[in-house]
């Protein structure tokens, strides 16, 4: 038992066993037969990866570091806010609605409460907002950077 890559006109396989495909060719054998990514191609005896995959893979660690963060929380003068999606629609949603007399407790990100006012509940917003902002606007630096990437290489160098 070991990995093949094998290959019969333009159709490309890795197995684990030669039975039943002697009729193709063996391109590579070990472990290295196996592709790095589903989406890499066979040239010229070695697995690449597209550019373009290895971008999207990049952006899609970079999504998943931002989802972390907003696990996190926002810290503010009030108390640490959740910053989930969720959290900011109902802080947005309670900004919206909120009158000169505004009083309402809100759970903090580690579960005790914080009442706020009019101004506190703007200034939680604000601060909850200016951190998403932040995300994006890193996201998007990142973005521009790796489409400048001409080589793998390059592209692994980019952080989020």
């Amino acid at each position: 038992i070991g990995v093949f890559l094998i290959q019969r006109g333009d159709e490309r396989q890795c197995v684990e066993r030669l039975v039943g495909y002697e009729d193709w060719t063996v391109l590579k054998s070990g472990e290295d037969s196996r592709p790095p990514d589903d989406e890499a191609e066979y040239v010229n005896g070695d697995w690449v990866v597209p550019l373009a995959v290895l971008r999207r893979h990049k952006i899609d660690a970079a999504k998943t570091v931002m989802a972390d963060l907003r696990r996190l929380g926002v810290q503010t003068p009030y108390g640490r806010f959740d910053a989930d999606h969720q959290s900011q629609s109902s802080l947005s949603s309670a900004l919206a609605v909120a009158g000169e007399n505004y009083s309402q407790a809100w759970t903090l990100h580690d579960n005790t409460a914080v009442t706020l006012n009019l101004t506190a509940l703007r200034a939680v917003c604000v601060l909850v907002q200016a951190f998403e902002s932040g995300l994006h606007q890193r996201l998007q630096t990142m973005r521009l950077a790796l489409e400048n990437c001409a080589t793998a290489a390059e592209i692994a160098a980019v952080e989020f």
